[in-house]
Order: C-alpha cells, then sequence, then structure tokens
C-alpha cells in the first residue's frame, strides 16, 4: 500500500496486494485493491487472474470463469507459457465448486495434459469422479499416484478411503480413512468423518460409525451434509 501511494502506476505492487488480502482472507480489501488496480493498469493476464480468484472467493462463479477466459485468451496471443497445469487446474478446481462438473473436468484433464503427475490435480479429479460414482478403477489409480507425491496428505488419504469404498472395497478403505480422520485430529473437518462413519456403517461397526457421523455434526458441516448425517444417525439402530 505504502508502494501504491508513491507509484499508483506500480503494477508488481497492485498484484502482491491483491494476493496478500487473498491469502489473508481479506475478501472486502481484495476487492477494493482489484478495483483500484482495474483503474491503474493496462488489462493484463496476471490482473485478470487475480480478479477470477477474488470473484471465485466470493462465490460469484459466473463472473470468475469469465475472468479466467479473458486471462486464457490474452496469454494464448503473446504469453502462452502461463498457460500452464496450474492455471488449468484453478480454473476446473472453481469451476467444480460451482457445479459445473463437466467443465471441470475439461480443465482438471487439461492440467494433467501438460503435467500427468501433478498431485492436486490427480486428486481432485479422481475425488470429483468417486462423488458421482463413475470412472471408479481410474479414479483410484489417479488418487494413489497422487499419495506417491504426498503419502501424508490427509485429504488424498480421505479421498483414497472413498474411492475404495465406492468400488464395495470397505476393508481396505477403513485404514486410509482412520488415518485421514487421526491427522485432522486437531481441527477436525466433518466430510473426512462423514465418510469414516459410512465406511464403518459398510462393515457393520454401528457404534463406530455413529461415533464418527457424531463427531462430523460437531465439526461445523454444511446445512446439507448436517441434515444426510442426521438421517443417518436416525436411520441406524442403536
Amino acid at each position: 500500500s505504502r508502494a501504491l501511494l508513491l507509484n499508483p502506476e506500480y503494477e508488481p505492487a497492485h498484484l502482491e496486494l491483491l494476493a496478500v488480502r487473498l491469502a489473508t482472507g481479506n475478501a472486502d480489501g481484495a476487492v477494493e485493491a482489484y478495483k483500484n488496480a482495474v483503474q491503474r493498469l493496462q488489462p493484463g493476464f496476471r490482473l485478470f487472474f487475480m480478479g477470477a480468484l477474488i470473484q471465485a472467493r466470493l462465490t460469484q462463479y459466473d463472473e470468475a470463469f469469465s475472468l479466467f477466459q479473458q486471462a486464457e485468451a490474452l496469454a494464448e496471443e503473446s504469453q502462452p507459457e502461463l498457460l500452464n497445469h496450474r492455471f488449468y487446474f484453478q480454473v476446473g478446481a472453481m469451476l467444480e465448486q460451482a457445479g459445473k462438473i463437466r467443465l471441470a473436468e475439461e480443465y482438471l484433464e487439461k492440467s494433467l495434459k501438460i503435467d500427468p503427475d501433478f498431485d492436486e490435480a490427480l486428486n481432485h479429479l479422481g475425488y470429483m469422479w468417486a462423488e458421482k460414482g463413475k470412472n471408479l478403477e481410474q479414479a483410484h489409480d489417479m488418487i494413489v499416484r497422487a499419495l506417491v507425491a504426498e503419502p501424508d496428505n490427509p485429504a488424498y488419504l480421505d479421498s483414497l478411503g472413498w474411492v475404495l469404498y465406492k468400488l464395495g472395497r470397505y476393508d481396505e478403505a477403513l485404514a486410509p480413512m482412520l488415518r485421514a480422520a487421526e491427522m485432522m485430529k486437531e481441527t477436525p473437518d466433518s466430510v473426512v468423518l462423514d465418510h469414516l462413519g459410512d465406511v464403518h456403517a459398510a462393515l457393520k461397526q454401528w457404534e463406530k460409525a455413529r461415533d464418527a457421523w457424531r463427531g462430523a455434526l460437531e465439526a461445523d458441516p454444511t446445512l446439507e451434509l448436517e441434515a444426510e448425517i442426521r438421517r443417518k444417525l436416525d436411520t441406524s439402530k442403536e
């Protein structure tokens, strides 16, 4: 901010300010900084890209996608090297949050075409497919490859447990799911605990299933997930 007082046209300071405010969760400040940057700077890839990240944080997904597309078009003309695996991953992850699954798959597959070993995209697409119950064997292989890069990543372990559950391999699903839940013990995740409860239920371990589901309720689930967990608690036999 002080750098911009000295030179309001200094592009690196605008972009770094945007990045810092996003990273610290200051969405309002990021919006303010973006509006100021738009007034001062020429349109460019990084400005559109940062704007897209801000709109995605605000769940303005259509606006975010439009800005991503503008960034992509600019880079195609003059800086194609900017359209790397991480760019396409960011777009795909945002589209998945927006519920645009077909488009999300397209962009995640673009990311993996550029870097077939990119663990974030491998896990994200593999988990998406597991959630939808599609391409389960391929999803399993992708998540296993993601874990090669980060064997202690609890999100990846949860993905592995979940795809094994979807494949009906309940005994195999339990170990990675338990490990994921244990690794997140300090900051429990409602989705992971819900998944763990489902695996226990599939193994007829009803007391452990109910304990996991109750833990998921305590971990601040979304309203939709909370309703589903309460339904499972109500229908499971004491």
